[in-house]
């Protein structure tokens, strides 16, 4: 099986339950050419650990950082493995360099300390998703009561990484989606309780309990005391895991099995036919109110050309029912058959084609045979922008460095990566001590590496 794949800068990323990625061993993760589907050099990752049901070690999740830099893998299996030697366990999350396939510091003992409270003692994480600045992750868990969670982690790596914030469905959760207003998740429940804060060592003691009620998928359920009735789908506060207002509902059988954002609203897969009491069938989309994009047909432009006075209009070629030839707004000529017209008199030319019944006008731009005015030098202030760090007492590092205007900011230690800090940080602790450290900085698409000294 395949469950997911994700591409970025032309390679495709994917995660499954397989062995094999063109007849070359990968264990359930692989990245190929997104245009040929040659296997990538270099990516040699693998899953290990027999964590997951029936001891799967099944890849669920594979997700680009909106940076680019990182690649979010929630799996099923104990063990990230990248061949260096050392202590690569990742129990369930892991994030891996983009820039040279390696696995990052990041980890969380989340997972390893819960699983086994699970249903089967078995790891049953079904998503991930990055809010879209990257800056947290939401992870998504089904296997009974003590493991039907949404769980958010945040993706600058603190040498901890417990949960932001922990909200339990009671039922299993299948899908997740983070949006800069809310945490959308669907599953196979009908309530809700947020629990904020719960770190890692309170995992294997951390009194769960059961929903309050059994679900009734005719009727729906009414809120009781902190259970807060939601029908298979929900939306949480993204800061704190509260549950919010919006409440559609699904009459999903299994649940609601997958849901992705896009900006106007949402598009939902589930197993049953009605959502906020509509019938949409499998599946459904949540309006939000955007605009719709205006229908462009296939047609590639116009270009016109004068030369002695004439002027010789040509545009691609198509096959639209009427071309008309249009200057400053009025008729000049109906053309059939043709992709070309010569005429005289200055003016803004317009071919206004016809197909399928849109008219679409083509505004026809004249050569211009002056020199192009020179782009501007792009600014090069990013000379003065100071990194220093300093060595702590009993280990680790601070690092500190100049106010700037980047986009994204993230701090590399030895050509590895160790966090990406909001843009409006100035300062960074890690756990970690000696190497080269480099603050790099991203202006408009370029990259800047400074050097912290000392």
């Amino acid at each position: 099986a395949v469950h997911s794949i994700d591409i970025h800068n032309g390679v495709a990323y994917i995660g499954g339950a397989f062995t094999t990625m063109n007849g070359e061993a990968h264990s359930n993760i692989a990245a190929v050419n997104a245009t040929t589907g040659a296997n990538i050099d270099g990516f040699d990752l693998g899953i290990a650990g027999n964590l997951g049901k029936s001891e799967t070690r099944t890849v669920r999740t594979v997700e680009v950082h909106p940076n680019g830099e990182l690649l979010l893998v929630a799996s099923n299996g104990q063990q990230l493995i990248d061949g260096v030697a050392g202590d690569d366990d990742r129990y369930g999350i892991a994030l891996v360099d983009l820039t040279d396939y390696s696995v990052t510091p990041w980890r969380t003992q989340w997972f390893e300390n819960s699983f086994e409270r699970c249903s089967q003692g078995a790891l049953q994480i079904r998503e991930a998703s990055f809010s879209p600045d990257g800056s947290q992750f939401a992870v998504v868990e089904k296997g009974h009561f003590n493991c039907d969670k949404i769980i958010m982690f945040n993706t600058v790596d603190d040498g901890v990484n417990n949960p932001a914030w922990v909200t339990a469905a009671h039922d299993s959760v299948f899908s997740v989606e983070v949006t800069n207003n809310a945490v959308y998740a669907g599953g196979h429940f009908c309530f809700v309780t947020p629990h904020g804060e719960v770190t890692s060592a309170e995992a294997p003691t951390y009194p769960w309990v059961l929903k309050p009620e059994d679900c009734n998928i005719a009727t729906g359920n009414e809120t009781i005391g902190e259970f807060n009735a939601r029908q298979q789908i929900v939306a949480l506060d993204p800061a704190t895991g509260e549950v919010l207002d919006w409440n559609p509902q699904s009459n999903a059988l299994v649940g609601v099995l997958d849901i992705e954002a896009i900006d106007r609203g949402l598009l939902v897969g589930q197993d049953a036919g009605r959502l906020n009491q509509i019938l949409t069938g499998r599946h459904a989309f949540l309006d939000f109110g955007g605009t719709t994009p205006t229908f462009v047909p296939p047609f590639f432009g116009c270009t016109a050309t004068a030369n002695n006075g004439e002027i010789t209009l040509e545009w691609s070629e198509n096959n639209a029912s009427s071309t008309v030839v249009r200057r400053d707004g009025g008729w000049v000529a109906t053309v059939t058959g043709e992709n070309s017209f010569t005429t005289t008199g200055a003016g803004e030319y317009v071919i206004r084609l016809r197909e399928a019944g849109v008219t679409t006008d083509l505004t026809c731009v004249l050569d211009d045979v002056s020199p192009p005015t020179p782009e501007p030098e792009p600014p090069t202030p990013r000379e003065n922008i100071v990194c220093t760090t300093i060595a702590l007492v009993g280990g680790g590092t601070t690092l500190t460095w100049t106010d700037n205007d980047a986009q994204t900011q993230v701090i590399r230690r030895d050509e590895r990566w160790i966090a990406t800090p909001s843009n409006i940080a100035t300062s960074h602790t890690s756990t970690r001590s000696n190497g080269e450290w480099v603050l790099r900085l991203r202006f408009n698409g370029e990259i800047f590496d400074v050097t912290c000294e000392p």
